[in-house]
């Protein structure tokens, strides 16, 4: 119960999808970035797109144990530190869907992606390995049997999304086309 998402057992419980949205309108109310602008993962559901970017951050810390691969506090500091100002590092966040106050999991996710990167394809760059990390967190995904609430639609692994559920079993059939 209360339970958006389950990654290997571990819930992403219906509150902190709901406090992501919440933190996200918010610091999205105070932002110069117009909702025009936004490109959040699902377009159509800002609840979706938190709760995406829950998920994916359970995975990647999965695949972080998995692989042995740790980032330091240190290492998120240093990296906000090289982008400039926190504050533009935020406006670019949320273009994203990234609310503040996840910037330094976003971060560690992305660092750890590289360092994966680093793993998978020792001798590619960044864009030439992104693939190959793909391909294993969806086989990560695949194996830690990520399942999503019905409410909030259905996993997709190859593309490691959440998709809004098919009604048309729910609807009377002269409103789903038959």
């Amino acid at each position: 119960m209360g339970a958006a998402a389950i990654v290997d057992d571990e819930r992403i419980t219906t509150v902190q999808v709901q406090e992501a949205v919440r933190s996200f309108q918010e610091a999205h109310k105070r932002s110069p970035v117009p909702p025009e602008q936004l490109r959040l993962p699902d377009p159509q559901s800002l609840t979706r797109s938190e709760l995406m970017l829950l998920l994916r951050f359970r995975i990647v810390e999965q695949a972080a144990e998995r692989e042995g691969i740790s980032v330091s506090e240190g290492e998120i500091d240093s990296f906000i530190a090289e982008q400039g100002s926190r504050r533009d590092l935020e406006m670019r966040a949320m273009v994203g869907g990234i609310p503040p106050d996840l910037l330094r999991e976003a971060v560690r996710e992305a660092l750890i992606q590289e360092q994966l990167a680093g793993r998978l394809a020792p001798d590619a760059d960044p864009t030439q390995a992104a693939p190959q990390v793909q391909r294993y967190l969806v086989d990560l995904a695949r194996d830690l049997g990520v399942r999503v609430s019905p409410r909030y639609g259905r996993f997709d692994y190859s593309s490691l999304t959440v998709v809004a559920a098919d009604d048309t079993l729910s609807r009377p059939e002269s409103q789903a086309g038959g």
